[in-house]
């Protein structure tokens, strides 16, 4: 919608595809939206259900994340002028996709403890007096919020001490504008292979 067509095709998405895949997540989005209502309002909520729901609603946040890929777009490349705005997007970007990978996991998680828990221990840890049954959906949703954001904060910091002159340039090509160097948006190496191990 606000793409700007790639100065080197080979190393970025061209605007077509971009509007494609905008377009694919939008609708995607529309009808995890219709289908929480639904379910919601037409199902009665036991603790599968709830844990069920969870998992489509991480899959509205992981769109509501790439959709927000058109708010960075409509400032621009990423120049050394519009590096805050873009980051802030950027950034919530990061902490959307991170949340959302490990509410989906943590949900799916619990959907097998529950399903254990009937085939071989009879419903014993879920029984409504349990603690399971009374707080597994707050925990389904509060340790990945926990995670992401002690991972998406020590990303920040150490994105914070790597940003320098080095970091920028000058592109010829682009009418001499100062731009500056990010080669995707996405936590670093370290913090990626410690997420790795969570999810592992």
């Amino acid at each position: 919608m606000f793409c700007e067509e790639p100065l080197n095709p080979d190393t970025e998405i061209p605007c077509y595809l971009k509007l494609i895949y905008e377009l694919i997540s939008f609708i995607s989005l529309l009808c995890s939206v219709f289908v929480v209502f639904v379910t919601y309002k037409e199902i009665k909520m036991n603790i599968m259900n709830k844990l069920i729901l969870q998992i489509i609603i991480s899959e509205i946040v992981d769109e509501i994340n790439f959709l927000l890929g058109i708010i960075a777009d409509c400032r621009g490349r990423l120049r050394f002028e519009n590096y805050e705005f873009r980051m802030y997007s950027c950034y919530t970007q990061i902490f959307l996709s991170i949340f959302s990978c490990l509410w989906t996991l943590s949900a799916s998680l619990f959907i097998s403890i529950k399903l254990y828990d009937v085939i071989i221990n009879k419903n014993d840890n879920f029984k409504k007096d349990k603690f399971l049954y009374k707080h597994v959906s707050l925990i389904s949703i509060s340790l990945p919020l926990i995670f992401s954001y002690i991972i998406w904060v020590s990303h920040v910091i150490k994105k914070s001490k790597t940003i320098t002159l080095n970091s920028m340039y000058v592109n010829k090509i682009y009418n001499n504008t100062q731009m500056i160097k990010l080669v995707f948006c996405w936590i670093s190496k370290e913090i990626t292979i410690a997420l790795v191990c969570i999810v592992a």
